[in-house]
């Protein structure tokens, strides 16, 4: 039971840290727009040499009329800099503020533009998950017809179900979702190649703890 847990406090740890971790780069992305930039820059290369570039900017097109729609369209934008910022400076009145306010008043405007354009760099990564969906259907479909099957000889069989493989499976689920998580949130590069990677790891735990829910019979 001690060795159960102790796995079970590393996964929590090791979960957590990643999840701060990603907050860390979201922050530093809202505070320097030059790591956004350049992440978002480069993803578009690469997105361009796996999908092509006609279907790579329908993507980009895509999710900045969504994002224009969400945050600007709808008043969220103006909302939030009316929340944060004064009139004077939203409306670029003269002003005998102190200059240190009126550079103060111009980061946190800054921030809030680039916490808005995260939004559409995770609207870009949703619609590059989109290409796989349905790679992750089909074979979502064979894991569970594969799985299956291999409960049903153990059913028949002499094999006994493993514990240690159905924890291996929950895991495998339970890290791939997270690895998902992590690629649509967080503002650095990353590969498209890397959607599938996820993917055949759900799969390989879905496999692995359908196979092994029940004990033999």
């Amino acid at each position: 039971m001690s060795d159960d847990k102790k796995g079970q406090g590393f996964k929590l740890t090791l979960f957590a840290l990643v999840g701060l971790f990603c907050q860390i780069i979201l922050v530093l992305s809202v505070l320097s727009p030059e790591i956004f930039i350049s992440s978002m820059n480069k993803e578009l290369s690469l997105m361009d040499d796996v999908y092509g570039r006609e279907i790579a900017t329908q993507y980009y097109d895509d999710a900045k009329s969504k994002s224009d729609a969400l945050v600007v369209d709808s008043g969220v934008l103006n909302y939030m800099r009316y929340m944060f910022l004064p009139d004077w400076y939203i409306e670029k009145r003269p002003n005998n503020e102190h200059p240190i306010f009126k550079s103060m008043f111009t980061f946190v405007d800054n921030a809030i533009h680039n916490l808005f354009l995260n939004v559409e760099y995770t609207l870009l990564r949703i619609n590059s998950f989109k290409a796989w969906v349905a790679l992750f259907i089909l074979t979502v479909i064979g894991s569970i017809a594969t799985g299956t099957l291999i409960r049903k000889v153990k059913q028949h069989g002499f094999e006994y179900s493993s514990p240690h493989r159905l924890k291996a499976g929950k895991f495998l689920i339970v890290i791939s979702l997270f690895m998902l998580y992590v690629f649509l949130v967080l503002p650095l590069t990353i590969h498209p190649f890397l959607f599938p990677l996820a993917i055949f790891i759900f799969n390989v735990g879905l496999v692995l703890f359908i196979a092994n829910i029940i004990k033999r019979v």
